[in-house]
């Protein structure tokens, strides 16, 4: 049986606020973990309810209030917000996962170019902590001082300093953490760059090692950002029904589908009451097997099962960031 490649490198999501000589203080004193949206309740039932709800647990960080709020109540706001969404989780954790990659279609210079400094201070408008800390750590601006700036100003002070020459492309991209981007950036089309930049015809041992991992993200229900639980994205049986039935056969090795066998004709005869269902099957075909044998090509389907189970939640999260733009 072939062995699939070593996994890719993964974003160290705990230590996202201190990591780098160039974090600032205040950022590796706003890091904290994605909680459970069970244990955000129980540690904080004193506390009253964020402002706004958009439905099926999403929270809407009121634009009136967030100026007024200190800066721990938008943080925690923040963070229940990407805790309630198993979609928000995902992007989370693919931009973390691309950003450590060395893949020559997702560059630190592509993503600043993609989504410039105008564009995320827009999206942190009502983040004033995120962009007096972003700003002081990019420009040098006193912290104070940085705080009191517009977006606009803030800016454009960082697109000079990278003009001049003074910051490159991945001291840019490093302060900016993925969770603070998916929970305030345009997560939609976060997804779908990746999805039209991803080389799909490209057979690579690093992009099956990325797509493998990135297949247990989608089945996983557990966040790997933190020790948290989510809803899974898709479940064996979507990720089974994505794959043509003939390219499962045709592409998977022999001894792995024997295996699925072996198993099957075992569990019917000790629990034959027992059906053997998509998530045995898988326990066996792992990911690593799939996206080492299966062309990549053949594995679009799988992504746009994924794409359609967290459409909901990327039009609701579009649908808040409308309502806080008017």
């Amino acid at each position: 049986m072939q062995h699939a490649s070593a996994p890719p490198p993964s974003f160290d999501f705990r230590n996202a606020g201190t990591a780098g000589a160039h974090r600032s203080e205040a950022r590796q004193m706003r890091a904290r973990p994605i909680v459970p949206l069970e244990d955000y309740r129980s540690e904080r039932v004193s506390r009253p309810p964020p402002t706004g709800s958009t439905g099926a647990g999403r929270i809407a960080l009121a634009p009136a209030e967030s100026f007024r709020a200190s800066d721990e109540m938008l943080r925690d706001e923040a963070q229940t917000k990407l805790a309630h969404s198993p979609a928000l989780q995902v992007v989370c954790e693919m931009m973390g996962k691309l950003r450590v990659m060395t893949f020559d279609w997702w560059t630190p210079e592509f993503t600043r170019q993609r989504w410039s400094a105008h564009a995320r201070m827009r999206w942190f408008r009502d983040r004033p902590d995120l962009r007096q800390e972003i700003t002081a750590s990019l420009t040098g601006l006193p912290a104070t001082t940085a705080r009191h700036k517009s977006p606009e100003f803030q800016a454009d002070l960082m697109a000079a300093v990278m003009e001049a020459g003074d910051v490159s492309a991945p001291r840019f991209e490093e302060v900016f953490d993925p969770r603070d981007l998916v929970v305030h950036g345009p997560v939609a089309e976060f997804w779908t760059s990746f999805r039209e930049r991803m080389p799909w015809h490209d057979d690579g041992a690093s992009h099956q090692a990325f797509i493998a991992w990135f297949l247990r993200a989608l089945l996983a229900e557990r966040t790997c950002a933190e020790e948290g639980t989510r809803r899974a994205i898709l479940t064996p049986l979507d990720v089974r029904a994505a794959i043509d039935a003939r390219v499962w056969q045709t592409y998977l090795p022999v001894d792995v589908r024997a295996a699925v066998d072996e198993a099957r004709i075992r569990q019917e005869r000790s629990r034959p009451r027992d059906p053997y269902l998509a998530r045995h099957e898988l326990a066996i075909a792992v990911p690593e097997h799939i996206a080492a044998h299966v062309p990549l090509t053949e594995l679009t389907g799988v992504f746009t099962a994924a794409e359609q189970a967290m459409a909901s939640e990327f039009s609701a999260i579009r649908t808040v960031g409308r309502v806080r733009s008017e």
